[in-house]
């Protein structure tokens, strides 16, 4: 008879390594000029001035285009694994979940090629810990008039819309 498998001590292990992962990728992000903190979906729409929307369904979304949210920006990563010990307990239980039986499908904002978490944080940390590169979710999309891209930190936003602006100080069409 095999023996049975401690789902909690796995859970929590499987919580520790996601933030010694974190840890482990700020300090290279550091290293290589990348950015580590989350987009702030609020800070974005207020800088595009983001207004109209499209619902887009029930998509598979790549996780490494999941690059903001819409008020945890602080809680996690901008890979998403958790920073803080605070948020273990709902982490193990949602790996726990994925584990066994999988979840619902998470809400996202689309902006450019980049995506906003507005409902399902632990369920985007838990996947990407246990590496499966994509993720279903509903999808809204809202219309931007730059190219953003999983890269892209709000310096380079701005930058970007400021290239757009005619000398009168409205913006080019695309």
């Amino acid at each position: 008879m095999a023996p049975l498998i401690d789902l909690s001590k796995l859970n929590q292990a499987s919580f520790h390594a996601a933030i010694a992962k974190g840890v482990r990728t700020a300090w290279f992000n550091l290293l290589r000029g990348r950015h580590n903190a989350l987009l702030s979906f609020r800070e974005v729409r207020d800088i595009l001035g983001l207004y109209s929307k499209h619902d887009r369904g029930l998509q598979y979304i790549e996780l490494d285009s999941i690059v903001g949210s819409v008020g945890r920006e602080r809680d996690f990563s901008r890979d998403f694994y958790p920073k803080y010990e605070h948020l273990r307990w709902r982490w193990e239980r949602v790996s726990q979940l994925f584990r066994l039986s999988g979840f619902q499908p998470i809400e996202l904002y689309k902006v450019g090629d980049v995506y906003f978490v507005l409902d399902g944080h632990h369920r985007v940390s838990v996947s990407r810990a246990h590496n499966t590169g994509f993720i279903e979710a509903f999808v809204t999309e809202y219309a931007c008039r730059i190219d953003i891209d999983a890269h892209d930190d709000i310096k380079s936003i701005t930058n970007k819309l400021n290239r757009t602006r005619t000398p009168s100080g409205t913006f080019a069409l695309s």
